[in-house]
């Protein structure tokens, strides 16, 4: 479940990097910390998927994953709230709020 959790949070990261949408404006101007955040999450799914077979500890492991998952589901709800708060910002005040969160969050 972890690996599908921060599978998921990279391919959101790599949406945001790559498509043409409105949100990509927006992620612009958080890329270098996007990037920074994708290349250590693409590091953790790569461990993820090459440890399944070599962990002999199951109860370590199992922890190790839940927590993974909690971050990673966490990071990938905060990255669209911010997003989809800066976009839908009514006024630049409240834009530059939203962006300043997502900011935060993604340090």
């Amino acid at each position: 479940m972890a690996y599908a959790s921060i599978a998921s949070l990279v391919r959101t990261m790599e949406l945001l990097l790559t498509s043409d949408s409105p949100m990509l404006s927006l992620a612009f101007c958080h890329r270098k910390e996007i990037v920074a955040l994708h290349k250590k999450v693409s590091s953790i799914e790569a461990f993820l998927k090459n440890s399944e077979k070599k962990i002999c500890n199951y109860g370590a492991m199992t922890d190790l994953e839940a927590r993974i998952k909690g971050f990673a589901n966490a990071a990938e709800d905060k990255i669209e709230f911010g997003l989809r708060e800066a976009m839908i910002a009514e006024d630049e005040t409240r834009r530059g709020k939203a962006n300043e969160e997502l900011h935060q969050s993604l340090q």
